[in-house]
């Protein structure tokens, strides 16, 4: 027999502190999350500037227009760097790993 599955109790948190809800969770931009789980200030940053590389290249003005990058983007975006700027393996394959 199975024992009971319980439901964790909420933990307190600092007084007067409010859990934000799940809406407002909604409204953090996807970027910064995935940002936020890199650990290194480091790899944030010159991820971010990947990111701002990949739009500069495709003329990508708006986060709207980066989401709607698709796969066929990606690739012209790494055809670039190794054709015209002649980007290093290392460096094409971490800005990649950026996005």
């Amino acid at each position: 027999m199975r024992a009971a599955r319980t439901l964790p109790m909420p933990v307190p948190i600092a007084a007067g502190a409010v859990i934000a809800t799940v809406a407002q969770l909604a409204t953090i931009p996807e970027e910064d999350i995935w940002l936020a789980k890199q650990k290194s200030a480091r790899t944030r940053r010159a991820y971010r500037l990947d990111v701002q590389h990949f739009m500069r290249t495709l003329g990508i003005a708006a986060l709207d227009e980066l989401r709607q990058a698709d796969h066929r983007a990606v690739i012209a975006w790494e055809r670039f760097m190794r054709e015209v700027e002649h980007a290093a393996a290392s460096t094409i394959r971490r800005r990649l790993a950026a996005l």
